[in-house]
């Protein structure tokens, strides 16, 4: 696009915040009195329910890589990126963003089985969309707060991510500069299987203002503790848009399609 075509957007930090990521019980540290180090490596391929043959088929085989420090207690730091290889329609290998990140695990707790913690998040833009878009960085807070009795767990966390681009408009179209967000999910652990389900939802703001339509998404997981270092998942989940009145629209909640669906299979090996 040229860049009289563009409308600037004059973006200005500090300090780069270091964001969270959830560790999967997978995960495991080389100890010191004061410093963890740990990571883990997850392959996963992905495919949707429709035939192979049919131009609606998507697969794609998907790799990531977390390096993770505790250098207290109180204070976690990681970094984690990735890509994946696209085998159908727009074939080729691409990467994802890279991603840095903090948490202070225990902001407060509520009795013996409920706390909050602090995420943070910063993105550097390694994937092709994000240089396309031209975005500098995103910045996400998320402040889950967990509640664990036994071997089952449950969080609601709430999300505020704030995009950076170097202009407002690409290729004609305006991009997001707020998406707010709301994640719950639930798991139950039993002997070395754990069984999970989450549920996504949120909407975003343009540069201008414009609210746009509320995005939606599901999933469900069974992952097996295989060894100390090794664990294997199968999921399943569901996305979609909710025109809502605001915006000029009813529409209904597809809860499930079975051929629109991503199911993924995963290895992950924990250091």
């Amino acid at each position: 696009m040229h860049p009289s075509t563009k409308k600037y957007c004059y973006c200005y930090f500090g300090i780069p915040a270091l964001m969270f990521s959830a560790f999967s019980s997978t995960q495991s540290f080389a100890e010191t009195p004061q410093f963890q180090l740990g990571g883990k490596i997850t392959l996963s391929h992905l495919t949707n329910g429709y035939e192979k043959t049919s131009y609606k088929s998507e697969r794609s085989n998907h790799w990531t890589g977390t390096l993770s420090a505790r250098v207290s207690e109180d204070h976690l730091f990681y970094l984690s990126g990735g890509g994946y290889k696209q085998l159908e329609d727009k074939t080729g290998t691409y990467l994802t963003d890279t991603v840095l990140g903090y948490t202070q695990p225990e902001l407060f707790k509520i009795g013996d089985n409920t706390a909050s913690s602090l995420n943070l998040q910063f993105t550097v833009p390694t994937s092709e969309t994000s240089q396309k878009q031209e975005l500098i960085t995103a910045l996400r807070l998320t402040v889950p707060l967990s509640y664990r009795d036994g071997n089952w767990s449950a969080s609601i966390a709430p999300r505020l991510r704030k995009n950076l681009h170097q202009y407002t408009t690409a290729g004609g179209k305006a991009l997001t500069s707020w998406i707010s967000s709301l994640h719950l999910s639930s798991s139950y652990s039993f002997y070395d299987f754990t069984l999970s389900g989450s549920l996504l939802g949120g909407t975003s703001w343009s540069y201008e203002g414009t609210r746009r339509n509320w995005d939606y998404g599901g999933s469900a997981a069974l992952s097996y503790q295989a060894m100390k270092n090794l664990a294997a998942s199968l999921s399943v989940s569901t996305s979609g848009v909710y025109y809502d009145a605001e915006r000029g629209t009813l529409g209904n909640i597809d809860l499930f399609d079975e051929r629109k669906a991503t199911y993924t299979m995963s290895l992950i090996f924990s250091f």
